[in-house]
């Protein structure tokens, strides 16, 4: 695909869980049936199904069969060994007096041997288990077009063809080959900034990025120019020849910076006090990025909140916007995927003028938005933590349904409507035809059910 995607060790997925946790139930399973572990057995017998399903009880002699067909076997990783556990247990019909569930918060000491010293049977949730289909390291990955027609009961949007989801810097080889093999995904248009993603193994959470680029050039200078009123916008396509089965394919990346240079000076920089620009400036000439961030974000985001940093994106980011839904305009561009690091807000507001253009209700959009809640559960505590550190409240991991109604509605009390901002930003109705033909099975298709989000009386906003 391209060079966004790379190949890392597997990371296992873990339940969102407090701090008084134990651990993740994958790896407090191991440490339970450890507990009783015969030091003299080798490392590879950990793997068999009597380890995990019905442990050893201390002594317990190994038999020539199982030694020798155990050494002949390398050891699966821990998701094989689960699924090798169920195969087992149900050809032996093993049978215990207790079973276990464990989860994230399950405590070793809830797990108690019986009179023989044998543990109970430990089993997973089924959304704890490993899947063949799911990603391990993608996350809020969702087809666009198949939720929205089990949402609306209408069978109107293409599926498989229309993707959205968190970063893919981490993808694993396995997700890789989800997306090229199973989605056959064609483009993918990277709505981050340019430095995103490039900090090793740590990626930076909008808005750990305000300060990136020509804008941390700009404060460690004191300046913060007047942007031109048609500010221009760098798209930056990378193109990757891939093998597949049918011989070779071409697979492009558009990098779209969506919270570009007339974002960071319009909503990062201008609105801050003198007194605020000069620690902004002095912390950017002493190298400590992070304390500016800090400062932007504990004075000037974290008061707007979410829907304030949604209404910035609508007044600020227009072009970005439309210069993505070009991109999408172009029915060779597709199986396509859009993301940004997390796939909520930047991604959510792509998607969300994608789906209005198609006649979708502000009910369905919502409800689209409203999805990367669940989609984001799994590193909602790692967000949370990051928000902190960049001076934001918890509020802005989450992904709540009033957000993206007062968006909607935002852009038609400012500009008049939907089609009349996107005209503004140039994205005009000879390019919404063409996203309508690369998205709708039928173009003259009667996609809304209902809007019942209507606009309400103007509302003055305080700057």
């Amino acid at each position: 695909m391209a060079s966004s995607i790379s190949s890392t060790p597997v990371q296992l997925r873990s339940s969102a869980r407090t701090k008084k946790s134990f651990g993740t139930p994958r790896s407090l399973r191991d440490r339970i049936l450890n507990r009783n572990r015969d030091p003299q057995l080798d490392e590879s017998d950990s793997s068999t199904e009597t380890s995990i399903c019905t442990p050893r009880s201390p002594g317990t002699q190994v038999s020539d069969s199982e030694a020798s067909s155990t050494a002949s076997s390398p050891a699966p990783d821990i998701s094989s060994r689960v699924h090798l556990s169920y195969r087992e247990a149900d050809r032996k019909n093993l049978r215990h007096r207790t079973s276990v569930c464990l989860t994230a918060s399950t405590r070793p000491e809830d797990v108690q041997e019986n009179e023989s010293g044998e543990l109970p049977e430990l089993f997973l949730r089924p959304e704890d288990r490993p899947a063949a289909e799911i990603f391990q390291n993608i996350v809020n990955f969702r087809d666009v077009g198949l939720n929205y027609n089990k949402d609306s009961g209408k069978d109107v949007l293409h599926e498989k063809i229309f993707f959205r989801s968190g970063r893919l810097d981490d993808a694993t080889t396995r997700d890789v080959e989800l997306l090229l093999k199973k989605y056959d995904i064609r483009s993918v248009i990277d709505l981050r900034a340019e430095t995103e993603g490039s900090d090793g193994h740590h990626t930076p959470f909008f808005p750990t990025t305000v300060f990136d680029g020509n804008m941390a050039k700009m404060a460690a200078h004191g300046l913060a120019p007047q942007p031109k009123k048609q500010h221009r916008i760098s798209t930056k396509k990378e193109v990757l020849t891939l093998p597949n089965d049918q011989g070779a394919a071409k697979r492009s990346t558009y990098h779209i910076n969506f919270a570009g240079t007339n974002y960071r000076i319009n909503s990062a920089w201008r609105p801050l006090s003198f007194k605020n620009k000069f620690k902004v400036v002095s912390a950017m000439v002493r190298g400590v990025k992070q304390e500016a961030v800090q400062i932007v974000g504990k004075t000037i985001i974290e008061p707007y909140g979410l829907f304030g940093l949604n209404r910035d994106f609508i007044d600020f980011c227009g072009m970005e916007i439309c210069e993505a839904l070009k991109v999408m305009s172009v029915k060779d561009n597709y199986p396509l995927l859009v993301h940004c690091t997390q796939g909520k807000d930047r991604t959510g507001l792509v998607c969300a003028f994608a789906l209005a253009v198609c006649g979708a209700s502000d009910e369905h959009i919502i409800m689209d938005y409203h999805r990367s809640q669940k989609g984001l559960d799994l590193q909602r505590e790692t967000m949370v933590e990051e928000m902190r550190k960049n001076g934001l409240s918890s509020e802005f991991s989450d992904a709540p349904w009033e957000v993206m109604r007062q968006t909607l509605r935002y852009v038609r009390e400012e500009y008049g409507t939907i089609e009349s901002y996107l005209d503004k930003h140039g994205f005009t109705e000879k390019y919404r035809q063409s996203l309508r033909r690369c998205l709708l099975k039928n173009e003259n298709a009667d996609v809304a059910t209902s809007n019942f989000f209507s606009p309400t009386q103007h509302t003055t906003r305080n700057t």
